[in-house]
């Protein structure tokens, strides 16, 4: 089974930058997942959640 993404093209260039980003992306969710277990109340964690969402939804569209 292979990700659509992973085959756009044949290019080795290619296949290792969508190999490094999905590392990158698989990195920032286990932090998040520390974080979250770090947090004390669950005002407080979905306060961060909602944060980061909004954040990262203007860097990822803007």
């Amino acid at each position: 089974m292979a990700f659509a993404a992973y085959n756009v093209s044949k290019d080795a260039g290619t296949e290792k930058r969508v190999k490094r980003v999905i590392g990158f992306i698989l990195f920032w969710i286990a932090v998040g997942m520390l974080l979250m277990l770090l947090l004390p109340n669950i005002l407080i964690r979905l306060i961060v959640m909602v944060i980061f969402l909004v954040l990262g939804y203007q860097l990822f569209c803007c």
